[in-house]
C-alpha cells in the first residue's frame, strides 16, 4: 500500500452503484446490460447536479433570471461535470452530494432554519462516505457557522448537532 496510487475508497457510491446493477438484474436486464446501466446512474447524478445547481442559482438571485442564466453557466460547462457524466467513479456521486451540502448550507444562511442546517450535516456525512476528499467541505460549513450572527451558545447548539449527525452517519454506514 506505500507504493500505490490507490488507497482507502469509501464505499457509498459503490454501494448504491451494486444496488442498482442488481435491481437491473431483478428487473430482468442481463448482467451486462445492468453493469452498463451503472453509466445511466452517473448521468443521472450528473442531471441532478445541474438541478440543483439551477434552484441555487433561483435562491441567490431571485428576481434576476438573466443572472440565474449567467451563473448556470458555470456547472453547466464545468469539464468535471462534463467529462464525468458517463463514468461509473465516485467523483459523480461527489459532485452530486457537495452540491447538496452547498445548496443546504445556501438555505441555512438565508433562513437559520434547523432543517436546513442538519440536511448540510447530513449530506457532508454522506459525501464523506462517498470519498474522502469530501473533508473539504467542513471548511466553508464551519466558517458559515462561525460567521453566523447569532450568539455563541447558539452556534456551540448548532454545532454540536451537526457533529451529531455527521458521526451518526459515519456510524452507521
Amino acid at each position: 500500500a506505500d507504493k500505490g496510487w490507490e488507497f482507502y475508497q469509501p464505499p457509498l457510491y459503490y454501494f448504491v452503484s451494486a444496488v442498482w446493477a442488481k435491481a437491473g438484474i431483478i428487473l430482468g436486464m442481463s448482467e451486462g446490460a445492468a453493469v452498463l446501466s451503472v453509466q445511466r446512474l452517473s448521468v443521472l447524478l450528473s442531471i441532478g447536479t445541474l438541478a440543483l445547481s439551477a434552484v441555487m442559482c433561483m435562491m441567490a438571485f431571485p428576481k434576476k433570471p438573466w443572472l440565474q442564466a449567467m451563473a448556470l453557466m458555470l456547472p453547466a460547462f464545468l469539464p468535471g461535470l462534463v467529462m464525468q457524466a458517463s463514468r461509473v467513479n465516485n467523483d459523480v456521486g461527489l459532485l452530486f452530494l457537495s452540491t447538496c451540502t452547498i445548496l443546504c448550507l445556501f438555505g441555512w444562511w438565508k433562513t437559520h432554519r434547523t432543517w436546513w442546517w442538519l440536511c448540510t450535516a447530513g449530506f457532508t456525512g454522506l459525501a464523506v462516505l462517498t470519498k474522502s476528499n469530501a473533508l473539504a467541505l467542513l471548511v466553508p460549513v464551519g466558517l458559515c457557522l462561525l460567521w453566523q450572527r447569532s450568539a455563541w451558545t447558539t452556534k456551540i447548539i448548532q454545532g454540536v448537532r451537526a457533529a451529531a449527525v455527521f458521526v451518526l452517519l459515519l456510524e452507521r454506514l
